[in-house]
């Protein structure tokens, strides 16, 4: 008895399903002819609602009769179709909308971006700063070191360029090897740019 009463209910459920009213349409450009996609397409008055796909088709169950289709879309104008039977699928027409845009000065923010820079730099490029800078070296045979320089300089730069160097502190280790660096303090002393004391 259960089992009929379910079986019932269930044909019953289905029968009405299959009457309410199923429309189907394909939305198209009035001008082109070529589908628009993603219109929003609803019931006024009601909460049915639904997008047209890529190609421009949709499908709404359970539409009043009768009724009337809202649909809109960006680029094209709203259009508002009575509905008063659904014997085939649906042709709208929209018709393109001719979007105003405010009007865009394209200005040139980067070149007075650069040219603001380029006059702070000619600004400031008298003015000198004083640091110091640190170099090591190390030489490797055979993936083993052989030798370790390490140098700490003076500098006097400015924001367009290294004015100069002044070596104040060196050191040198090495180890015997084939290849050696032998004039290390003579080198690294006897190029002096700027005297540390002396500028600063």
């Amino acid at each position: 008895m259960r089992t009929l009463l379910f079986l019932g209910l269930l044909l019953g459920l289905s029968s009405l399903a299959w009457a309410q009213p199923h429309l189907t349409g394909r939305i198209v450009d009035a001008t082109t002819g070529r589908p628009v996609p993603y219109v929003s397409i609803g019931v006024l008055g009601t909460l049915l609602g639904t997008t047209s796909n890529a190609d421009g088709e949709f499908e709404l169950r359970g539409v009043p009769l009768p009724g009337r289709l809202v649909c809109s879309e960006l680029s094209h104008r709203r259009d508002t179709l009575a509905v008063t039977q659904i014997s085939q699928p649906l042709l709208v027409r929209l018709v393109p909308a001719a979007v105003q845009l405010p009007e865009v000065a394209v200005g040139s923010y980067a070149a007075e971006l650069l040219a603001q820079a380029y006059r702070e730099l000619r600004r400031t490029a008298a003015h000198c700063t004083y640091g110091h800078a640190f170099y090591r070296q190390i030489t490797r045979l055979d993936e083993q070191p052989t030798e370790v320089q390490e140098m700490v300089w003076a500098t006097q730069t400015s924001n367009a360029r290294v004015a100069g160097t002044a070596l104040t502190q060196a050191r040198f280790a090495k180890k015997k090897a084939l290849l050696a660096f032998q004039n290390f303090s003579l080198y690294t002393k006897a190029i002096t740019f700027f005297d540390a004391l002396a500028d600063s």
